[in-house]
């Protein structure tokens, strides 16, 4: 739709230099619609309507489907898609430069004289109240508001004296219209005024209701010819000296057009298709789609989307409505196909066993198991009982599913003796529980309990046990046997001097125990006389030990020999001085060193420890000192010597 622009040509008019025209839906309260374009549904009417306060005349077409063709709001109720013209003569925009005289004392000129006291005639002013300006002037507003300017007059009584003028560029050769409003704040003698342009009288003389206060609207047209400017001028031809005052308002001067605009009316038909009724297995569902584009849909089952799914038959509707608010409806009907009938065979086996499920629906049919199986027959080993599922499909695309159950019986659980240790020769004994029956390898023993003697140092025994289901498992015990030792035990000498150690070793074993309480292999003995020493050796093994005994004498003789020295010196080599021999052994052993006056001056029990010649931390002196020497070796073995020896440096 062509729009153009509206302005004010007197104030609470508006005036628009083109149709505003649009569309009204009738039904019910009128809901105006925006153009271009404006749509209705098919069967509707809508309301056209140019508006132009000033217009003279209307025309519109095509002449068919509408209530009349020279108003400016017919009725329209096409059957299709139309558009309908108008052609209108209306008005420009005002050429008046501050005609309402919200500038103040601007834009215009005047033979009387501005001034705010208007006692004196031949005077005007510009304001918000006359009684401002006159005190027996009314009170009134100005004709807009009420509150804004307007120009006051207090005219003299001479004709054709311009009370307002203003000159403005037209357009040669065109229709002008020229306009103001005009109110008495005086009742007496009420105003008589004359437009003229360029001069010229235009329209009677028009006069001001004696009524103050009130506002009243006067208009002239006017043609251009070749005029290209236009001085327009308002004049006083009240000859009267007594009252004759007025206010002017909202001057409008604008040229005469005609115009032509158009509106298209789209008449919306909308359908909505959802297809042939359908069938649809149980369990599934069908998605039926009222298509897009519209604002509201309505389904039969309260859903408002433009698609719905549904999965159990019946009759199915969906009401859908246009963003215009055109409807249209369809329906459907779903109905359900047969599912196929489906036989399953269960089956029963041991825990590593296969149980053999089947399923079976007639041919053509589909089979997939949720294990991944795809034909009918489904060997399963499971590790428990365990039911499976099949879903059949038939060749219409119908499916049901069935159960199979595959019973996983649980193996015996075999309780059997550990693991053993003997030693070799011996017997073990072998029990087995857990089931009915029993066969043992490699003996073939079909009882619960053996007793084995393995010849071997490790024999494996496995007995297989079967339940009362037929359910079969074999456990397994391991015999290992540990030799005797072969002992072997000796000594580093047959004989020892008294108090000498002699080394006893045995061996043949991995475990010792003697009779003096070592656990080593080889012991250290100092035996005082002929002593017999045992040993038991064993080996071991997981908890079994073989032992076997046997024994030694160690024979003992005394072989102490000593000899003392007679001199020793206190710088050389030979600077201590103690009992030397092959082999010394004593029950009591005293050495002791005294000077020629008794005084004692050394003395150890200690075999190995002699005098260094000094008494107290000195060197004694050079001479003659006297030893005491005694060593007991058994009852009554006491040996005992005295003597001297020479200090020398």
């Amino acid at each position: 739709m062509t729009k153009y622009i509206c302005t004010w040509i007197l104030k609470g008019i508006l005036i628009c230099i083109s149709l505003v025209c649009y569309a009204i839906k009738v039904s019910g309260n009128p809901i105006p619609i925006p153009p271009p374009p404006d749509t209705i549904c098919k069967g509707d009417t809508v309301q056209l309507l140019a508006t132009n306060p000033l217009a003279t005349s209307y025309s519109w077409t095509p002449n068919y489907n509408i209530t009349s063709t020279t108003i400016a709001n017919p009725k329209a109720f096409p059957a299709t898609t139309t558009t309908y013209v108008v052609t209108i003569n209306g008005i420009t925009n005002n050429l008046i430069v501050n005609g309402n005289f919200s500038a103040g004392n601007t834009g215009f000129t005047s033979a009387y004289t501005y001034t705010t006291n208007l006692w004196p005639e031949a005077t005007y002013c510009v304001g918000t109240n006359p009684q401002t300006f006159h005190s027996n002037f009314s009170p009134c507003g100005d004709h807009t508001t009420g509150t804004g300017n307007m120009m006051v007059v207090n005219a003299a009584g001479t004709p054709n004296v311009v009370v307002w003028q203003q000159t403005v560029p037209v357009l040669p050769g065109a229709n002008y219209v020229f306009s103001c409003w005009l109110t008495s704040v005086h009742p007496t003698s009420p105003a008589q005024l004359q437009f003229f342009v360029n001069g010229v009288q235009i329209g009677p003389v028009f006069g001001a209701s004696a009524t103050t206060c009130q506002w009243n609207m006067f208009f002239n047209t006017w043609f251009s010819g070749t005029a290209t400017s236009a001085v327009i001028s308002i004049r006083n031809q009240n000859t009267l000296l007594s009252g004759n005052d007025f206010a002017i308002d909202d001057l409008y001067f604008a040229q005469l057009v005609q115009i032509i605009d158009s509106t298209k009316i789209v008449v919306e038909n909308p359908s909505v298709d959802l297809g042939n009724d359908t069938a649809i297995c149980p369990y599934d569902s069908v998605t039926l789609n009222a298509g897009s584009g519209f604002a509201q849909y309505q389904w039969s089952n309260s859903a408002a989307t433009p698609s719905v799914t549904v999965n159990t038959p019946g009759s199915y509707w969906v009401k859908v409505t246009t963003p215009n608010g055109c409807k249209a409806a369809d329906t459907l009907m779903v109905t359900n196909l047969p599912v196929p009938l489906i036989v399953t065979t269960s089956d029963t086996a041991c825990i590593g066993d296969t149980a053999n499920l089947s399923a079976f629906a007639g041919p053509g049919c589909i089979y997939q198991w949720n294990n991944g199986v795809s034909t009918p027959a489904n060997p399963v080993s499971p590790a428990g009982t365990t039911t499976y599922q099949v879903l059949v499909t038939d060749s219409l695309g119908c499916r049901d599913s069935a159960q199979a159950t595959a019973v996983i019986n649980p193996l015996p659980q075999i309780s059997i003796s550990p693991d053993t240790t003997i030693c070799l020769g011996t017997q073990a004994t072998l029990t087995a529980t857990g089931g009915q029956q029993y066969q043992w390898a490699p003996t073939g023993s079909v009882t619960p309990t053996i007793q084995v003697s393995p010849a071997a140092p490790t024999e494996t025994y496995h007995v297989t046990v079967t339940d009362a289901n037929g359910c079969s498992s074999t456990a397994s015990v391991t015999v290992e046997t540990v030799p005797y030792p072969a002992v072997d035990i000796y000594s580093d000498s047959d004989t020892i001097c008294r108090g000498d150690m002699a080394e006893l070793t045995a061996s043949g074993g991995t475990l010792y125990n003697w009779s003096t309480g070592a656990t080593a292999p080889s012991i250290q003995v100092k035996p005082t006389e002929n002593t017999v020493y045992t040993v038991t050796v064993s080996n071991s093994a997981s908890g079994a030990v073989c032992s076997s005994d046997t024994m030694i004498m160690q024979y003992v003789k005394n072989c102490n020999v000593v000899f003392i020295p007679n001199a020793m010196s206190l710088s050389g080599i030979n600077n201590i001085f103690k009992p030397a021999g092959e082999s010394i052994y004593a029950d009591f052993y005293r050495f002791a060193i005294y000077n020629r006056f008794g005084q004692l001056l050394f003395e150890t029990d200690d075999f190995n420890e002699g005098w260094d010649g000094t008494f107290k931390g000195n060197y004694v002196p050079e001479g003659v000192y006297v030893y005491d020497l005694e060593i007991t070796t058994g009852p009554g073995e006491t040996f005992r010597r005295q003597g001297t020896v020479t200090v020398i440096r």
